[in-house]
């Protein structure tokens, strides 16, 4: 991977690249959303280290994510509170979420929006039973990915499944799908 895979952007010539690729259109509901436009420098700033070369030993990785069915057998057979059903509170992205539930986040009663990611909506009663707030199920939903599940969810789960979580290695490498040697999962081209 090249080192200069995420190059500070300070003429905003990425951004500028990003609205020409993606049209007016669509990069404007996306930086609606996110607030992409305000933070001009954001696309640099993924926290990323330098791009270094490392072997991964063989793993074992699922090929799909866990689902809500697979979740709730977990549930029933341990009993497990999630963090959020114990915190009685998590964060929703703002465009999952219901009027009435963005609504009460943002009221003087509710618990906001991340300062530095607003679209992410503090919601109380947001659970994996009901993902994007009180207002929400999963009924429907069992082969859709379990969310609202914290990381020591996660390792409960694996734990009862006879599974662990994967390293960050492991999980860039099964993201790339075994692409070497080019800056982005799908390959060199950035649009």
């Amino acid at each position: 991977v090249p080192k200069t895979f995420a190059p500070k952007d300070t003429e905003g010539e990425q951004l500028a690249g990003l609205k020409e690729s993606l049209g007016d259109d669509v990069f404007g509901a996306i930086a609606k959303t996110t607030g992409l436009d305000k933070r001009p420098s954001s696309l640099s700033r993924d926290g990323a280290n330098v791009a270094q070369q490392r072997r991964v030993k063989t793993f074992d990785i699922d090929a799909t994510v866990v689902s809500n069915d697979e979740f709730k057998k977990f549930v029933r057979a341990t009993k497990h509170e999630t963090e959020a059903e114990k915190f009685r509170w998590s964060f929703v992205l703002e465009m999952l979420a219901s009027n009435a539930t963005i609504n009460q986040s943002d009221s003087k009663h509710g618990l906001g929006r991340v300062q530095s990611s607003p679209h992410w909506l503090g919601v109380y009663g947001a659970t994996w039973r009901k993902p994007e707030g009180p207002d929400s199920s999963i009924r429907g939903k069992g082969n859709y990915p379990v969310i609202q599940v914290s990381w020591n969810d996660a390792v409960a789960y694996c734990a009862w499944a006879g599974k662990r979580l994967p390293s960050e290695l492991e999980w860039e490498t099964a993201a790339r799908g075994g692409l070497e040697d080019e800056p982005f999962p799908w390959g060199d081209r950035d649009d």
